[in-house]
């Protein structure tokens, strides 16, 4: 997520980057990756529910303290964001769980 944060704050800074890259994408939901993409500087991400992450691992680590995990693969579906899909706010709580 470092390189594309540095990568679209470059573009953001200078009009001589941004006229020779036609499109950037990344995967990552940081506050400053979404503002960049709500601006139009990244033009699309992959992300997942971070909070449904932490919470299934705290869940799956108290289950194994008591023995009662099952082993078994919990995934997790990636989900492609674009300028228009963030406004809509389908994804806000997703994106925004704290706030």
């Amino acid at each position: 997520m470092q390189s594309l944060d540095r990568t679209a704050s470059i573009l953001n800074e200078s009009s001589v980057y941004r006229d020779h890259v036609s499109a950037l994408y990344g995967i990552g939901s940081t506050t400053g990756i979404l503002n960049l993409l709500d601006q139009g500087i990244i033009d699309g991400l992959v992300t997942y529910d971070q909070f449904s992450q932490g919470y299934l691992s705290i869940k799956k680590a108290v289950e194994a303290i008591h023995g009662s995990r099952q082993k078994q693969e919990t995934l997790l579906d990636p989900v492609y964001l674009d300028q228009q899909e963030l406004a809509s706010g389908a994804y806000e709580k997703m994106l925004y769980p704290m706030e």
